[in-house]
């Protein structure tokens, strides 16, 4: 079996690429051999063989080495092999941490106190009577520790059904991964976007990129997944998920630059005279920045579309829904397109026009419904703080009057809501067959 090493000797590169080699599922190792070192930081979760050439001299340690495997996303039981000699000190440490602290087969939290207690007699003159005193000692701990818990914490931590109800968003949303959105921004931004094997990716800023940095990502790239297991098996791996400042740095990029804000299509359709032009477009809801993390929770539409035809007056973006227009729209050329602006230039203007009396109608009706479900969750705050003030001291009445001056401050916040343009796409619409 093919083996690597991790240990003092390498600099940190190198045991990044140790720890990578022996996760990798393809063509890595099947052996990592380590020192003392590889017992703190790293995380062998995908792994579940611990072979102990050694044994420590306290539980604490040897907790940390089976912590390396012992982590979320382990999916087997850790099978540990400790290779001691008789009646040398390793068999007397496994004695210890086996048959009187019980550290070896699972989780002990009592096991280092009573290491301290006990750990340098057990070593001098190991005995029955001892083990048996030590055993016990373990139980009281234990059951102290056990009547120790926040019974109420516990149960509060982990509510039924809503636990489940928010773990199944939480796979809903990581189904969903933002690979497309990463690709596209490759192709638009000229990013070095390649595949390196099943689920990882190499991101590596180029030369000819139109922006000056990949935001979130470190100044030479990055090796990528957008697989939270993947994640855990490799630490030298970035996660990409819908909340990485990657992520979220392209739709501050999208949304703020002129980049990508503008672009041109043909639709091919006999419901429609030809030479006629669709304006569709994007807009956004601005929020104060001072009360953004207040008011946003409330705000089910960030974004909205309208879609206006030339010469009409109505709003068709529920007619003609995005993803619809998506699989029948075709990209024109760039010529054509150049050429097509400046023949337009002129019927722009009123389809603009149009589109932002419509956005500015669906602002309204979001705004309207935003405001009032932020009034109803201040309403519920105002009244349960009271009832806290009048049956815990230690919420006092200015309390209560600090959080009503900042929902009233909040509730005027909301006028000075804006919408503002996000992204125009003007479709030209032609016969069948014209391109």
């Amino acid at each position: 079996a093919e083996a690597t090493a991790f240990h003092e000797g390498l600099d940190l590169i190198e045991r990044d690429r140790a720890a990578a080699h022996f996760a990798d599922e393809e063509d890595g190792a099947q052996i990592l051999v380590c020192s003392e070192i590889g017992g703190e930081g790293r995380n062998f979760q995908f792994c579940h063989h611990l072979i102990l050439w050694d044994l420590p001299n306290h539980p604490d340690v040897l907790e940390q080495r089976i912590g390396r495997l012992d982590r979320i996303g382990q999916d087997q039981t850790i099978q540990i092999h400790v290779m001691a000699n008789a009646n040398s000190d390793d068999s007397l440490k496994f004695r210890w941490y086996q048959d009187a602290l019980n550290c070896l087969e699972g989780m002990q939290p009592a096991a280092g106190a009573v290491h301290e207690k006990y750990a340098k007699q057990w070593f001098e003159n190991p005995s029955d009577d001892l083990l048996k005193q030590v055993i016990n000692d373990i139980e009281e701990l234990s059951e102290q520790l056990e009547n120790g818990r926040d019974i109420l914490l516990e149960l509060n931590s982990c509510r039924q059904p809503e636990a489940t109800e928010i773990r199944d968003a939480i796979e809903d949303i990581e189904f969903e991964h933002p690979l497309d959105v990463v690709e596209m921004a490759a192709n638009l931004l000229n990013l070095h976007f390649e595949a390196l094997s099943t689920g990882i990716y190499e991101l590596i800023p180029s030369s000819n990129m139109l922006i000056p940095t990949l935001p979130g990502i470190p100044e030479g790239g990055a090796t990528i997944t957008f697989r939270r297991d993947k994640a855990l098996e490799r630490e030298d791996i970035l996660f990409i998920s819908w909340e990485h400042p990657f992520i979220q740095g392209l739709q501050d990029i999208l949304s703020g630059t002129d980049i990508g804000q503008a672009s041109i299509a043909l639709l091919e359709t006999e419901q429609v005279p030809a030479g006629q032009l669709l304006l569709e477009t994007q807009w956004s809801v601005v929020l104060p920045e001072m009360h953004i993390h207040a008011m946003k929770p409330h705000l089910d539409e960030a974004l909205y579309r309208t879609l206006v035809l030339e010469g009409g007056d109505k709003d068709l973006a529920n007619v003609l829904t995005e993803e619809n227009l998506q699989e029948q729209i075709k990209t024109l050329p760039v010529k054509l397109a150049r050429k097509m602006v400046r023949q337009a230039k002129d019927r722009i203007n009123p389809l603009y026009d149009s589109s932002q009396k419509h956005a500015k109608m669906r602002f309204e009706s979001i705004l309207e419904k935003a405001r009032k479900s932020s009034s109803d969750f201040n309403r519920a705050r105002i009244e349960r703080i009271k009832y806290l003030a009048s049956v815990n001291p230690l919420v006092t009445e200015e309390d209560v009057e600090k959080l009503e001056h900042l929902i009233k401050v909040e509730a005027k916040a909301w006028d000075n809501c804006e919408f503002a343009t996000s992204g125009v796409r003007m479709i030209l619409c032609a016969p069948p067959g014209s391109l």
